[in-house]
């Protein structure tokens, strides 16, 4: 029944808990929040993806292979159930998405005075950049092959730190479309790479 689907902008109206009605400009400026954030964080991680597809041949056949495993020449279109069984893509992602965050830096606001190991104070009030670029490429959690493109490395069980991979922040203040977006573009990036070498062109 279509009818009973509800928009992007309704369920986070309804879930909001917020009493009375929302005003025409704070409804534009969510709206506007919504659209942006699924669009922005889904063409950027799956043009990244393609490019890096492209100058991985290998990770590009293993991605077939795997597609291949759970879809075969059916063209049929992927359901949600299918997801889980795309882990290899999903590893894919999320490394394309480690090595190039949509957004490369966020803004925060300290909450109380923060004393760093180098001594530093960082005082209440203060605002602050979290370089999510640096984090992500950072050889202390990633190895010294933090710069080099291995969807492997999300797959071989590796326990890091729940901070090191920041492309959608952490903690309560990361991003509410997370799960959304990862869920978005695995369901485009299923759809492109149904020729083995589509790529090899770029």
């Amino acid at each position: 029944d279509t009818k009973s689907i509800k928009s992007f902008l309704e369920l986070h109206l309804v879930s909001s808990g917020v009493d009375g009605r929302f005003s025409d400009e704070e409804l534009l400026e969510e709206s506007l929040v919504i659209l942006l954030a699924a669009t922005n964080t889904s063409a950027v991680g799956l043009c990244f993806t393609i490019c890096l597809l492209a100058q991985y041949p290998d990770v590009q056949e293993k991605v077939f292979q795997e597609l291949q495993g759970v879809f075969g020449d059916s063209d049929r279109q992927v359901v949600f159930e299918d997801l889980p069984r795309l882990k290899y893509l999903e590893g894919v992602l999320r490394e394309s998405l480690r090595l190039y965050p949509p957004g490369p830096l966020i803004v925060r606001e300290i909450n109380e005075d923060i004393k760093l190991p180098s001594g530093v104070t960082l005082k209440k009030g203060c605002g602050f950049f979290v370089n999510i670029w640096g984090t992500n490429r950072n050889p202390l959690y990633w190895g010294e092959d933090a710069e080099l493109f291995r969807p492997e490395r999300f797959l071989d069980g590796h326990s890091r730190h729940p901070a090191a991979f920041l492309s959608f922040s952490h903690g309560p203040r990361n991003c509410m479309g997370y799960q959304y977006a990862m869920t978005h573009v695995l369901i485009l990036a299923e759809k492109e790479p149904s020729d083995p070498y589509l790529y090899s062109w770029i």
